[in-house]
């Protein structure tokens, strides 16, 4: 009985230091009532310069708006002349 009784109290004390380890130091002191309709917290920062032009970059080659057609909207320099079969209707 005395050794289920220590073993009892070993796994509570292991159990409660886990459960208090398990607190992040950054967690605590954090806001828990919050204002409606107001953010407490950081403001944002905008993109970099980089960040904008490589943003810029993929949106013109998505569109189509790449050198290879001359700036046409739609086409993107793929040749019309590609080889596609057309589908196969049901037998």
């Amino acid at each position: 009985m005395r050794i289920a009784k220590t073993a009892l109290l070993t796994a509570g004390a292991i159990a409660a230091s886990v459960v208090l380890a398990a607190c992040r130091d950054d967690e605590k002191g954090r806001p828990l009532a919050y204002d409606k309709g107001h953010y407490a917290g950081k403001a944002d920062t905008g993109p970099s310069e980089e960040a904008r032009r490589k943003l810029a970059d993929r949106v013109r080659n998505q569109s189509g708006l790449d050198s290879a057609s001359g700036g046409t909207p739609g086409i993107s320099g793929v040749s019309s002349s590609a080889d596609v079969r057309p589908p196969s209707r049901g037998k």
